[in-house]
C-alpha cells in the first residue's frame, strides 16, 4: 500500500509543501525552511546543498515520529515499525536519485537505453 501511494504522497508534498508560498497570518509570516529551501533550489538547481531535505528537517520530522510513536507503542524503531522503514527506504531512494539528477555525475552507459 505504501508504494502504491508514495507517487501522490510525493506530489502532494512537492505542491502544497515545498511549493508554499509565503503567508502572513495574524501579523506573522509563515515561510517554513524546506518551502525557502526548495525556492533557493529552484534558483540554483546545481547548487549541490540545495538537492537533499535539509538535515535539520529530517531531524526535526523523526524526533515528531518517534514521540507520536512513543505514545502508540513501545516499539518506535525502524526495525520493529515496517512502514517507517519503507518510509524511510522510499526517502533516501528518491534523495539518492535526485542528487545523481543534479550533480555532474555521468551515468553508466549500461543504464543508458540502446
Amino acid at each position: 500500500m505504501i508504494l502504491a501511494l508514495e507517487p501522490f504522497t510525493e506530489w502532494l508534498i512537492h505542491v502544497f509543501i515545498l511549493h508554499f508560498r509565503p503567508k502572513a497570518i495574524a501579523g506573522r509570516l509563515i515561510d517554513p525552511l524546506v518551502s525557502r529551501k526548495h525556492r533557493a533550489h529552484h534558483q540554483d538547481p546545481r547548487d549541490l546543498g540545495l538537492v537533499l531535505v535539509p538535515l535539520r528537517v529530517l531531524r526535526d520530522r523523526a524526533a515528531d515520529c518517534g514521540r507520536h510513536r512513543a505514545r502508540v507503542s513501545h516499539a518506535a524503531t525502524p526495525a520493529r515499525s515496517p512502514a517507517l522503514a519503507t518510509g524511510y527506504a522510499l526517502l533516501l531512494t528518491y534523495e539518492w536519485t535526485h542528487f545523481l539528477l543534479h550533480s555532474k555525475y555521468p551515468p553508466a552507459p549500461r543504464l543508458l537505453p540502446a
